[in-house]
Formats: C-alpha cells, sequence, structure tokens
C-alpha cells in the first residue's frame, strides 16, 4: 500500500532540503516498507520535482497542499459506526481502535478547520501514515521552509 506522507524542513535549497530528509528518515523501512522522495515545495511555492515515485509535487503550492491535507482530517465513517456500536464483534474492536488512533492524531491540530502544513503536525514521524512531520535543522537566514513529499509503501 502507498500513501503520501510529508516533511517540513529548513534548508537552504530544493536539493539539500530532500537530501536532508533522506539522511533523517534513511533508517526507515526494509524490503516491504520503502520509501520513495518524489520532490518538495517551498514556502513561497517554488517546486522541485525528482520524477520519482507516485505523488508528483510539481502542480502543488502551499495552499493547495494545505486543502489536500484537509481531506485526510475526516473520519473514515465505518471507523465511526464500529466505535459507536454498542455490541461490536472482533473487527468493530480493531476499527474502534483505528477511529480512537485517528482522533487521537486529530487532537494534536490546534484547529482543523484551519490546518497549516507549515506549522501543524498529523501522525508525526509514522512515515506509513497520511501525515506531516518536522525534521529539525539549524536555524539559518538563508534556510526556507520545505514540504517534502514521501512515497512511502507499507
Amino acid at each position: 500500500m502507498h500513501n503520501l506522507h510529508l516533511v517540513r524542513i529548513k534548508a537552504e535549497s530544493a536539493k539539500q532540503a530532500c537530501e536532508n530528509v533522506l539522511i533523517e528518515i534513511s533508517h526507515f523501512g526494509n524490503e516491504n516498507n520503502w520509501f520513495t522522495i518524489c520532490g518538495c515545495v517551498s514556502e513561497t511555492n517554488e517546486v522541485l520535482d525528482l520524477n520519482d515515485g507516485r505523488y508528483s509535487p510539481k502542480n502543488f503550492t502551499i495552499e493547495d497542499i494545505n486543502k489536500m491535507v484537509k481531506n485526510w482530517l475526516v473520519p473514515n465513517e465505518n471507523e465511526k459506526i464500529a466505535f459507536e456500536r454498542d455490541q461490536k464483534t472482533i473487527i468493530d474492536w480493531y476499527m474502534a481502535k483505528n477511529y480512537c488512533k485517528f482522533m487521537y492524531e486529530l487532537s494534536h491540530l490546534k484547529n482543523p478547520n484551519e490546518f497549516d502544513v507549515l506549522s501543524d503536525f498529523f501522525y508525526e514521524t509514522q512515515y506509513d501514515y497520511p501525515g506531516i512531520t518536522e525534521i529539525y535543522s539549524s536555524e539559518s537566514p538563508l534556510n526556507k521552509t520545505y514540504i517534502v513529499f514521501l512515497d512511502m509503501h507499507s
């Protein structure tokens, strides 16, 4: 299964942002769990498309990314129904667990209706979920914030 996970990082260039993310998460994965860096979008909407992976950043701005992520912030209706059911089967318990995990992650957002990819987190460091993680880097006046697109396979 593939999913898009976003990584926010400060760097002097788009290329450096992608390289730094690669270094920071190189420990993730095995032959069944792996990732591809697709490219990135800067805080000023400059795009680097590496023409790799399923999720090209080429037609995205920061505003577009925010709109896309807002679609991730809607609970799965079947999981919610399972959570609310009085008499639960084993499958209901599994789905209820997923719903609770989702709601827990959602609770970390300042305001889900005003999601900001430049400051919010969602499923942070849980690369096998659609989410946004921040990787900290040295502060430099030359640095810009970049959103790196990761095609995650798990």
